[in-house]
């Protein structure tokens, strides 16, 4: 557990470090401060795969249809928590479909997604069709959860990065290290 506090304690300078720029990089959400090899080694430091696969817990609860300028969308809204921290983000249909595609990339099998229109009478933002939309993207991030198959294509999705960061920023600095 030392060499872990050490290793975050290294990441908190480097992602808090004033000469940092801020861009956004493959694989990280949004903009996050720092470089590439900074997010590449937060999400390889063995304190947060430990994270993901004993507490890290989420669910479908919800959708809504989101009227769009031409287009209406469904967004579903996914309840995170990990340890005391709860969060929801919220996710378009089109964004699973990049999960499947980067957990695939990355050789990890995924559930079947439900369909992404109904072959029936059912319109795409019914919310007949939504429900049972919604039920099995909830299954799916159950069986993704699960067993450990969390991976850090999964934790971005669910925006745990950024929360994992934040909490970077509150340990405790060591002033025996300067």
């Amino acid at each position: 557990m030392a060499q872990e506090y050490l290793l975050l304690r290294e990441m908190k300078l480097q992602v808090d470090s004033p000469s940092g720029s801020t861009r956004t990089m493959p694989g990280c959400p949004r903009s996050v401060p720092g470089t590439q090899e900074t997010c590449d080694a937060l999400l390889r430091a063995p304190f947060f795969r430990g994270l993901r696969s004993q507490t890290l817990q989420a669910q479908v609860q919800e959708h809504h249809v989101v009227e769009g300028p031409k287009f209406d969308h469904v967004e579903y809204t996914i309840r995170v928590r990990h340890n005391q921290k709860t969060w929801k983000v919220n996710r378009r249909f089109s964004q699973f479909v990049r999960l499947k595609t980067e957990l695939r990339r990355l050789g990890i099998a995924m559930p079947r997604l439900p369909p992404r229109i109904s072959l029936g009478i059912l319109e795409p933002t019914s919310d007949m069709f939504c429900q049972q939309r919604q039920k099995r993207l909830n299954f799916i991030m159950q069986e993704l959860l699960k067993d450990g198959i969390a991976t850090e294509a999964l934790c971005i999705f669910l925006d745990f990065l950024p929360k994992l960061q934040s909490s970077l920023s509150s340990l405790p600095e060591d002033e025996e290290s300067f």
